[in-house]
């Protein structure tokens, strides 16, 4: 049996401020503003081709990415699989801890870049074989440090 599977960001806050000592000489005026970075998420399989169709079991993994230009970091919590019909299931709470470390890991920063991912295996709800994922997404400056 095959099951469908998507992903999307559901929620981005606004760039939290990080407050950085700041020692003046005279009279200084410091201005810093940066565009919002684009951010996808994405469900992957081993080969790190998108999945859309995957079996019970499956080998995944979750990717959150941010544009490689961007001066931001990202931090995810309140990662939830849903289905159209009302089912929740919370993977990862509103501190970025996983509920479950057996049925979802903590999402790791992958080397050499500020993406996001975990490796999870294909589940679903006894409703449907449509699994949504949705996340909150919070930039910081330079790297994310978890609360």
């Amino acid at each position: 049996m095959y099951y469908a599977a998507s992903a999307a960001i559901y929620q981005s806050e606004m760039i939290r401020d990080n407050i950085v000592p700041f020692r003046p000489t005279g009279t200084n005026i410091v201005t810093n503003t940066a565009p919002t970075p684009n951010v996808r998420m994405r469900i992957v399989l081993r080969n790190g081709q998108d999945a859309s169709v995957v079996g019970l079991g499956e080998e995944l993994q979750l990717r959150i990415e941010i544009d490689p230009s961007s001066a931001f970091g990202i931090f995810a919590r309140n990662l939830e699989a849903r289905t159209e019909y009302g089912e929740l299931l919370t993977l990862v709470d509103n501190i970025g801890c996983p509920r479950d470390p057996n049925v979802f890991p903590y999402l790791e920063v992958e080397r050499g870049t500020r993406n996001l991912y975990a490796d999870f295996k294909a589940f679903r709800f006894p409703s449907t074989a449509t699994v949504n994922f949705v996340a909150t997404v919070q930039f910081c400056q330079d790297l994310c440090q978890p609360y």
